[in-house]
């Protein structure tokens, strides 16, 4: 039997019996998902079990939830617009248990509870690859994929041609990390396909922030690399764009004998890749970085999101529709709908007029 309220009540309810309670008062969707998301996301980080009595979350569990959602963009893991909307949405839950009479008073909207959030997005987590250290780390890919061509494997040259793919697309195309890797907690994040790369115009169809598919320009030096990468891997058209090359990952999730040969063996029994996740996406580019001594100065290594901030930056100067335009921060009209394919490939030849790209 459900707890009646009676004032504040103590002992009562848990965590999950207060978000069941506040979801049954809610019409929309899409904040019911989003408040169930955050009450989730503070169990899992803050209290590790299910069943914790709403009467015991205090200042200092709402502190230590603050702390970790900072340790969560520090870590590259959410971005802190992200956090600070979960610990908008809990606070609101919370703050409707005080009304329900469920708990006394809101601890998470004490100052001292809500110090250690990251701040916004714009002011925090700002890493830029500068034009120079993209430029030096593209060179380092480069000369990475020359060394693999007298004393390594097919496979460990088909893995470096990937990771610098990688590199190239995400240094200059715009798109997100999330866009083009498979996300383990959205079924609809399955990574990029070889079927949504148009080599030959210079063209990305993504699935985008706005979960709708939206197409990225990409220049003509990462359709370069992708197309070499590509003859190299000689995909079906179904396969990720990138791929997990693990033997033992490929071995386990396809069920493929031998060492080095289970790519060929994947196609011939006509098996797809499974895709690179985010994770291992951000792993990649770390080791190389950090192989490569990038960046200089205090940040340890690049980060995937700091390769469209530092394109966006470099863009805005120079044309600040055209940086618009390449992170698509912008509605699009029905006009601009019809006509996408044409638009973007006109927006690739504008970028690579101003990043001087051959």
């Amino acid at each position: 039997m459900e707890p009646e309220p009676d004032g504040a009540n103590p002992g009562g309810y848990t965590l999950e019996d207060a978000l069941q309670r506040r979801l049954t008062t809610i019409e929309s969707g899409t904040y019911a998902n989003s408040l169930a998301t955050a009450v989730a996301d503070f169990r899992d980080r803050v209290v590790g079990h299910t069943g914790f009595p709403m009467y015991d979350v205090d200042e200092d569990q709402c502190r230590e939830y603050a702390h970790a959602l900072h340790e969560a963009v520090r870590e590259d893991e959410l971005a802190a617009s992200t956090t600070r909307t979960y610990y908008a949405n809990f606070r609101a839950f919370l703050s409707w248990c005080v009304r329900d009479g469920i708990i006394d008073a809101n601890p998470a909207e004490r100052n001292r509870a809500t110090d250690p959030l990251p701040k916004t997005e714009d002011d925090v987590d700002r890493q830029f690859w500068d034009p120079l250290v993209r430029q030096r780390f593209l060179r380092y890919m480069d000369g990475q994929v020359d060394r693999t061509l007298d004393d390594k494997t097919d496979h460990d040259r088909l893995q470096i041609m990937r990771d610098r793919a990688l590199a190239y697309v995400i240094g200059l195309s715009g798109v997100r990390g999330a866009e083009i890797l498979r996300d383990p907690d959205d079924e609809r994040r399955e990574g990029l396909r070889w079927s949504d790369v148009d080599l030959d115009r210079g063209i990305l169809e993504v699935l985008g922030k706005s979960r709708e598919r939206e197409t990225a320009q990409l220049p003509t030096p990462a359709a370069e690399r992708l197309e070499r990468y590509r003859d190299q891997l000689e995909p079906e058209d179904d396969w990720p764009v990138f791929p997990t090359l693990h033997p033992s990952t490929l071995a386990q999730q396809l069920d493929v004998p031998g060492e080095d040969d289970r790519v060929d063996e994947a196609r011939e029994r006509g098996l797809s890749l499974p895709a690179m996740s985010i994770q291992a996406g951000r792993k990649a580019v770390r080791k190389h970085s950090e192989a490569a001594g990038l960046p200089p100065g205090d940040d340890e290594y690049l980060k995937l999101h700091g390769a469209r901030r530092g394109l966006g930056d470099e863009l805005y100067r120079e044309k600040a529709e055209l940086a618009q335009e390449v992170l698509r921060h912008k509605s699009v009209e029905t006009t601009h709908k019809a006509y996408s394919d044409e638009r973007t490939a006109q927006i690739r030849e504008d970028v690579e007029d101003v990043l001087g790209l051959d």
